[in-house]
């Protein structure tokens, strides 16, 4: 059981009347709200990052629920661009879809009493984050397809940030600043929300490399941390020796052929680079959270949270 799961239900009924407000067609709110029993039904953690950080302040889940529901269909409408890009499914009925769900976002948190002191900040601060997340995102294409120059350790985390650790971020942000929490502790829990965002891109790209056993798609090696750090530290020879590697296994269909691969990053530091860029991370979430001055115990959800999310991670010598 996720911590707040019983507010799924608040989330999911909030959703509902957004999308049958307005005069738009029987089937296609169907759709929409095929779309909200998904995210209901898997339960991700990450959802609640809002109702977490506005319980630090005032227990009153109820209040969030427009910056909650906000941040679950902006997650969704992300969720189906990715899908899009990924050629996952039928790209224009996804991509339609993603659009849908992005616009519920901004319905959402007009529902916010406009008069009360922040929702202008709210709503203003998630189009600023939105369109981060865009600049990020078209960085992450440009470099994955080879119109840009390539990567380095740095590049790469500056794109994260933007893709990811803005939008986590405005959810954190948005939650305290909504129950109650001055400028100062609020912006501890941007930073807290920004360092998170930017380790789950770290730790999803160590699943690419040394989770899966192929990679379904080259390209993606292009923005992927490990093999960016392989190709910018390595020595000349084993930069050599893995891109001959992968110059023999193009299409990766071999799963032999891809754990040498995964074997070759582990041997020239990939994966202890990773790891290490992920307790770094990691830290500085917790730092946030002790920058705000508060008692641990008014914030032990948002630690359970990041426990949740990323385990603390051993030391690697």
């Amino acid at each position: 059981m996720f911590p707040g799961e019983k507010t799924y239900p608040l989330l999911s009924a909030f959703l509902r009347d957004l999308i049958q407000t307005p005069r738009s067609a029987a089937s296609f709110s169907d759709y929409l709200i095929s779309g909200v029993d998904e995210i209901c039904r898997k339960k991700n953690a990450i959802d609640l990052l809002p109702l977490h950080s506005h319980a630090i302040f005032r227990d009153d889940p109820a209040a969030a629920l427009p910056i909650a529901a906000a941040w679950m269909a902006l997650r969704y409408a992300a969720k189906s661009f990715d899908d899009a890009e990924d050629e996952n499914s039928a790209v224009a009925y996804t991509t339609n879809r993603g659009t849908a769900f992005l616009v519920l976002a901004n319905q959402a948190l007009l529902r916010l009493d406009q008069n009360a002191k922040g929702a202008n900040a709210i709503l203003c601060r998630f189009q600023e984050a939105c369109l981060s997340a865009c600049a990020g995102q078209q960085a992450d294409l440009l470099a994955q397809n080879g119109a840009s120059a390539a990567l380095d350790p740095d590049a790469w985390l500056a794109i994260a940030f933007r893709k990811s650790g803005d939008l986590l971020a405005w959810a954190a942000w948005a939650g305290a600043l909504w129950g109650g929490a001055d400028e100062p502790t609020a912006n501890c829990l941007w930073e807290f929300g920004r360092s998170l965002g930017a380790l789950l891109q770290v730790l999803d790209d160590q699943h690419e490399a040394w989770g899966k056993a192929i990679i379904s798609d080259p390209r993606k090696l292009n923005v992927c941390l490990p093999f960016i750090y392989a190709f910018y530290a390595a020595s000349p020879i084993e930069k050599q020796h893995l891109q001959e590697l992968l110059d023999l296994n193009g299409h990766f269909a071999d799963p032999q052929a891809w754990k040498q691969i995964q074997a070759e990053l582990t041997y020239v530091g990939a994966k202890q680079f990773c790891a290490a860029a992920a307790l770094d991370l990691r830290q500085k979430a917790l730092q946030s959270l002790k920058n705000t001055g508060l008692p641990q115990d008014r914030y032990t959800s948002l630690l359970n949270l990041l426990d949740h999310l990323c385990p603390p991670i051993p030391h690697q010598p």
